[in-house]
């Protein structure tokens, strides 16, 4: 299988929600913004010479309420959070945690300008590793996606991770990354020294993502709310499997077929939409008795107009605008095989709205998707694992 890496959005057991959809015209400070806020505040109060320091006594100044420390803790309940911050003045990584302050972490050596043109050339190698011209291109690239990979551990994660280790953040424990601006475009799980025996990050963590903490701090809420109620297990679960190997007006995915066959084998109870049923209305109107979903097809990220980003169905698209206007209240597991399903956005790096997002902004609880585009052929063996490991205790029905 080749190296390609999975975007995990989110893994617990709990609803998540990005913000309402009018996120962007809110008068209130979120979570996110009173992070940054908290960053500012230690510039002024700080010389970027000074080791890492907690933040505290900013309660009271962010969006009025005395509670703030508390509810970025509850962000981080399972798991702390890593804002990863880049900005003219300073670059910062913020670790929320579940007990204590946010601490920050100066990385007085990090510039946006060693960033800026890193997104760009690190899609393209990984485009060239993929689908390059010959043995020799394709070893090129590889070394490129390597010695990106390791500047960013050097520079952004090894700094993090030691960080973890010295507040007592067990190895292979769950980690949230929440990248901001470039960063978005990038995949700090992915990083290391990616030399020979010498761990990289995907040993000592494991890695999820949350485009904004207000998705954390909802989903945790709704784990809170919902204590002692009994949830589905995935055993008892009805699988959505929809297929579009021939959609019109699309290119061919030729794995599609072979991707459905071992998605129904590993899963014991399943419905599904292929080809010419994979219609517009039928999708929407199986979401609302389904609360798990795979879905293979083609995806489109449109970064000028994000809500226009769509899947390709066998009539028509199916947006983003369209799945949060379907208000669906029971959804819980998303399984994306679509190409560009959780890509940052490189024109609006800080409105990370992609498919993967998208489906977590509608409530599901756990999201699946490709940080790049993946090879066809991995795909059948990626779902394939996941599915048996999701399923193992199931028994056929």
């Amino acid at each position: 299988m080749a190296s390609f890496h999975l975007c995990i959005i989110s893994t617990q057991v709990i609803h998540t929600a990005l913000m309402g959809a009018v996120m962007i015209f809110v008068e209130i400070l979120t979570p996110e913004e009173s992070v940054r806020l908290m960053v500012d505040e230690m510039h002024q109060a700080h010389p970027p010479t000074l080791p890492s320091l907690p933040i505290s006594s900013l309660n009271s100044n962010i969006y009025n309420s005395p509670n703030t420390n508390a509810t970025l803790q509850l962000a981080a309940q399972n798991g702390p959070v890593i804002v990863l911050n880049i900005s003219a003045r300073r670059s910062d990584p913020v670790i929320v945690q579940k007990a204590g302050d946010p601490l920050l972490l100066p990385l007085s050596d990090t510039h946006p300008t060693q960033i800026s043109n890193i997104p760009s050339e690190f899609t393209q190698a990984v485009n060239s590793l993929r689908i390059g011209n010959g043995v020799e291109d394709r070893k090129s690239s590889r070394t490129r996606v390597n010695a990106i990979l390791r500047s960013l551990w050097d520079d952004l994660v090894w700094p993090v991770v030691q960080k973890l280790k010295e507040i007592g953040v067990p190895e292979m424990s769950r980690i949230w990354w929440c990248p901001t601006s470039d960063l978005a475009m990038l995949p700090p799980h992915a990083t290391g020294p990616h030399r020979r025996n010498k761990p990289n990050l995907t040993e000592m963590h494991i890695s999820s993502y949350t485009h904004t903490l207000s998705a954390l701090l909802r989903s945790t809420r709704k784990e809170v709310l919902t204590k002692g109620t009994s949830f589905p297990s995935a055993c008892s679960q009805n699988l959505l499997a929809v297929a579009q190997p021939k959609t019109p007006g699309q290119a061919e995915i030729p794995s599609v077929q072979e991707e459905l066959k071992r998605v129904q084998s590993a899963v014991p109870s399943h419905d599904t939409l292929l080809n010419e049923n994979g219609t517009y209305d039928a999708l929407l109107a199986s979401l609302r008795t389904h609360r798990w979903i795979h879905l293979m097809c083609h995806g489109s990220a449109n970064f000028r107009e994000p809500f226009e980003s769509c899947f390709r169905l066998y009539d028509e698209s199916l947006t983003l605008l369209d799945i949060v206007q379907a208000r669906l209240p029971d959804v819980e597991f998303a399984f994306v095989s679509a190409c560009h399903s959780a890509t940052g956005n490189r024109i609006r790096p800080d409105e990370t709205i992609n498919l993967a997002a998208a489906l977590q902004f509608t409530g599901f609880r756990s999201v699946i998707g490709t940080t790049y585009a993946m090879a066809d052929a991995d795909g059948p063996d990626l779902a394939e694992e996941v599915y048996k490991h999701l399923f193992r205790d199931a028994v056929k029905r």
